[in-house]
């Protein structure tokens, strides 16, 4: 059984499944097994989650910062608001030599 095949089966038999009893569920659900060839477990899975073929909703990350926070950091360009080292290891405060660290006699 193609994948396409097995895909339209579950389609199928999603609707009778999702409103049979609890024996009828038994009967339908070894039927899919035996010739869908899924391990039932799997097969539950299927027949028991979203509809077939129903777009996912996007996930996405919960927001972090506040708007006074994405405002402040607007303005500013990204750069931090308070004089301070960056996220570089050789940055400026750091103490790397040719950075203006005084970790050494290189010149900037």
């Amino acid at each position: 059984m193609s994948a396409q095949a097995k895909r339209e089966y579950v389609q199928a038999i999603y609707q009778r499944y999702r409103q049979a009893s609890r024996p009828d569920k038994q009967r339908i659900l070894d039927e899919f097994c035996q010739v869908a060839h899924y391990h039932r477990k799997y097969a539950i899975r299927l027949l028991n989650g979203p509809a077939p073929g129903a777009a996912r909703p996007p996930r996405r990350r919960p927001v972090t910062y506040g708007a006074a926070v994405i405002e402040a950091l607007g303005r500013s360009g990204g750069r931090p608001a308070t004089p301070g080292p960056c996220g570089s290891r050789r940055c400026c405060r750091s103490g790397w030599p040719g950075r203006g660290g005084g970790g050494g006699s290189v010149p900037p």
